[in-house]
């Protein structure tokens, strides 16, 4: 790449170069290396996404979590085609990366949205052990009881 700061396509040639075609800017500036970085922390989310939908508790978390897959992964798919020249220009900033107000806040929402899915999956496995542990004592309470009953010689 050029250097951190030192790309020249972002003044004349691109238009938007903030929003649209931010991928394009940090391409020139960072390099291959940069381009791969990226790829690997879409590829980490899209990993990370799919084990909290596969451990989600009910169906409506796992429909929940994949929609949030679909809406990420699908704008940066989208925005990786437009800047590739695959598909025409549309508006579709590049989620997390991109200059994009409303983008931006849809996307934080979306990811506290599956934090919840997570935490909520942790909580709910938290319950059942606790349920175990108390059945299991009850059960040797009782078992106690039957065995060493008071008056009995």
């Amino acid at each position: 790449g050029m250097g951190f700061g030192d790309g020249v396509s972002k003044y004349e040639y691109l238009p938007e170069a903030h929003t649209d075609f931010a991928f394009a800017i940090f391409s020139q500036e960072h390099g291959f290396f940069g381009v791969i970085l990226i790829f690997f922390l879409l590829a980490v989310l899209l990993i990370t996404c799919m084990r909290v939908a596969a451990r989600a508790k009910d169906t409506f978390g796992q429909v929940l979590a994949l929609g949030i897959i679909f809406l990420v992964l699908g704008q940066a798919l989208a925005n990786l085609a437009m800047v590739a020249g695959l598909l025409p220009v549309v508006g579709v900033p590049l989620p997390f990366i991109s200059y994009g107000g409303t983008s931006l806040i849809v996307n934080m929402i979306a990811a506290a949205i599956l934090l919840n899915i997570c935490k909520s999956n942790r909580r709910e496995a938290e319950r059942q052990t606790q349920l175990a542990e108390e059945r299991e004592l009850t059960s040797m309470r009782d078992e106690t009881r039957s065995v060493f009953r008071p008056g009995r010689h």
